[in-house]
């Protein structure tokens, strides 16, 4: 289950007030986090757009630009239910706060 505080982040995002780097700079900068966790959770991106993968299954993709970050997922799906979302948003985090 995703922890609570994060579940909020997931519904309503992260305002632009807290990204201080380029979009594309901060996307990179989260997908290498994610992929060094080395949890079963892989990421990638396009430009600003992360694309997240529980394994080999996609489960969201998180989207930076001029509002902050929005979150896409299937509302009942693997991002909802699954521990690994919690290590996604805990990572994205992270790089927020080292700015």
């Amino acid at each position: 289950m995703v922890h609570p505080a994060y579940q909020m982040i997931l519904q309503n995002g992260i305002g632009a007030e807290f990204l201080q780097l380029d979009p594309v700079i901060l996307a990179d900068k989260i997908v290498q986090g994610i992929n060094e966790a080395n949890t079963g959770v892989v990421a990638y991106c396009d430009w600003s757009t992360i694309r997240v993968f529980f394994d080999t299954v996609h489960v969201c993709n998180a989207n930076i630009d001029d509002k902050g970050i929005t979150f896409e997922y299937r509302e009942r799906g693997p991002m909802s239910s699954d521990l690994s979302a919690n290590r996604v948003i805990y990572t994205i985090i992270l790089v927020l706060s080292g700015q």
